[in-house]
């Protein structure tokens, strides 16, 4: 995650008017890609953006459980998961 800058790279994705969501697939899953056709595979990741009004963002190539709360959103259980080169955020009862 720190040799593919990540962080660096959602936030200059976020910075070009992209929303969190695309932004973390766009970062994590090019660096997935990237790894992938390198080495063959690539090692778990997630990671999670937010921008200054509280949107959230996701990414990630495994099952991710995370935790999300904001001031005008209650703490929800979600997981993240990648299914069709793109991730899915489902909340968990």
């Amino acid at each position: 995650i720190m040799k593919g800058c990540l962080s660096f790279a959602a936030v200059m994705y976020m910075k070009t008017g992209m929303p969190p969501q695309e932004a973390a697939d766009k970062a994590l899953l090019g660096l997935h890609h990237e790894l992938v056709g390198r080495n063959g595979y690539a090692n778990p990741m997630s990671l999670i953006v937010m921008d200054r009004e509280g949107n959230f963002g996701v990414s990630t190539n495994i099952d991710f459980p995370f935790t999300y709360a904001c001031e005008n959103h209650m703490t929800k259980i979600y997981i993240a998961r990648m299914k069709d080169g793109k991730t899915e955020i489902e909340e968990q009862q």
